[in-house]
């Protein structure tokens, strides 16, 4: 059966491959590792966060105004967003202390 010119070429390719693979891949150089990636393979460390009533309150408020906007929506994506926009100022800093407020009396109520 004839073979055609692209059939030659790749065979042509496959002939020049280097015979010495088997010693290339001992020698291979270590891939980069994934900038987001921990040696285990994981993408992003385990967090643990706990919300109250109005924290659920507000991502769901914020999930539906973004599924208005026509994005498809999910709480890490909205807190990465959020995370994104703070800036250091006397506002977080208001924000801050009153969220840490919240998680003392929250402390308090549990013991």
């Amino acid at each position: 059966m004839p073979r055609n010119k692209k059939e030659d070429d790749l065979l042509k390719a496959i002939s020049r491959r280097d015979t010495s693979s088997s010693s290339a891949k001992s020698a291979k150089q270590p891939r980069k590792e994934h900038p987001l990636r921990t040696s285990k393979g994981r993408r992003s460390r385990t967090s643990s966060f706990s919300f109250n009533e109005e924290d659920y309150r507000i991502i769901r408020e914020l999930s539906a105004w973004l599924a208005g906007q026509g994005r498809r929506v999910n709480d890490t994506a909205i807190l990465r967003a959020l995370l994104r926009m703070a800036q250091t100022n006397d506002q977080l800093l208001k924000t801050y202390d009153l969220a840490e407020e919240e998680v003392r009396e929250a402390r308090r109520g549990r013991l």
